[in-house]
């Protein structure tokens, strides 16, 4: 349960500071807006980083293999098609933001 919980709000909660970072970039050009976008930048990336730890540690038992099936399996429920490769959109992203 505590897994299941913190793997969610750990998403949710690194996509609200990212939908928080680009409407205030969208929005202001306030100089005091760069001290603040940084906070919620680092915010953000550290809940995505929390997620994909809970993730591994709750669901895939540290398993790349384990994470590739299941992303597979889910997009082949969601989509009608079979691409466990969906698990390295991830890995990029997490790069990307660290």
């Amino acid at each position: 349960m505590l897994g299941h919980l913190l793997t969610a709000w750990t998403i949710r909660l690194a996509l609200t500071f990212y939908v928080a970072w680009l409407a205030g970039w969208l929005l202001t050009r306030s100089p005091r807006w760069t001290r603040t976008a940084r906070w919620i930048w680092t915010a953000g990336c550290a809940m995505f980083v929390a997620h994909v730890v809970s993730a591994f540690q709750f669901y895939h038992h540290w398993s790349h293999a384990h994470a590739w099936e299941v992303t597979a399996q889910q997009t082949q429920e969601q989509l009608g098609f079979s691409f466990g490769d969906g698990i390295y959109f991830s890995y990029v992203f997490l790069v990307l933001w660290v």
